[in-house]
């Protein structure tokens, strides 16, 4: 499901969409979404999904690389 969502996100809706499932607890392995979120430059949810694995720095600094200030706290 998450490929689907990942190779597919046109609108703000749809990403939207992308980020509530990720937020909802949908199971999902983080390192493959890791590599599709980059290869589309869906960052915001690289963000939520280290933030998910506890990789705070890595969060922090995609944020900040990307504009995503209120990610970045």
């Amino acid at each position: 499901m998450i490929f689907f969502y990942a190779t597919t996100v046109r609108t703000k809706e749809q990403k939207e969409e992308l980020m509530e499932l990720i937020k909802g607890g949908l199971y999902f392995d983080e390192d493959f979404a890791l590599r599709l979120f980059k290869r589309h430059g869906l960052h915001e949810a690289q963000i939520l999904v280290y933030g998910n694995m506890g990789l705070y720095r890595e969060a922090v600094n995609l944020a900040l690389d990307n504009g995503q200030y209120a990610l970045a706290k």
